[in-house]
């Protein structure tokens, strides 16, 4: 320890410091992006009707559930109210957005839709519903944990 300077200490400090930056810059790079939307302002800019579809869900359809069934490996979901419904389904993993599925759907009779799911993976999925009737625009998301026995 006697040939262990102040001066020393201070290098020593300097290359951990710099070491740690490399590192850290290095790590950065190598994480994957994909999850942050590509056309993040049209997206910003179409919020406000984005939530006019969550307010008029609320109001008129406030009682829409979605469910995996695990028996049939499909996602069940109840509008809860019969009409000519139409619109979108997105299954969005978080983790991957390679995996995200899109489909549309229209329903005259009945409320209930289930979509097959056995090729997904199991965890944790976001399904979003963008759907309309004779008058308005509606929109809901919910998880769901998806588990393949």
């Amino acid at each position: 320890m006697k040939n262990f300077h102040w001066g020393k200490a201070i290098a020593l400090f300097f290359v951990c410091y710099i070491g740690t930056l490399i590192f850290v810059v290095f790590k950065s790079r190598t994480v994957d992006h994909s999850l942050v939307t590509e056309d993040y302002y049209a997206q910003d800019i179409k919020y406000q009707s984005h939530y006019d579809q969550q307010r008029n869900r609320m109001k008129h359809y406030p009682g829409v559930s979605i469910d995996f069934d695990e028996n049939q490996k499909s996602v069940e979901i109840d509008f809860k109210k019969e009409g000519n419904i139409s619109g979108d389904i997105t299954l969005y993993r978080a983790m991957e957005k390679s995996v995200d599925q899109s489909e549309s759907f229209s329903l005259t009779e009945g409320s209930r839709l289930s979509i097959p799911v056995k090729q997904l993976r199991e965890g944790k999925w976001s399904i979003q519903i963008t759907w309309h009737d004779d008058t308005r625009e509606y929109y809901y998301e919910d998880d769901v944990y998806m588990v393949q026995s």
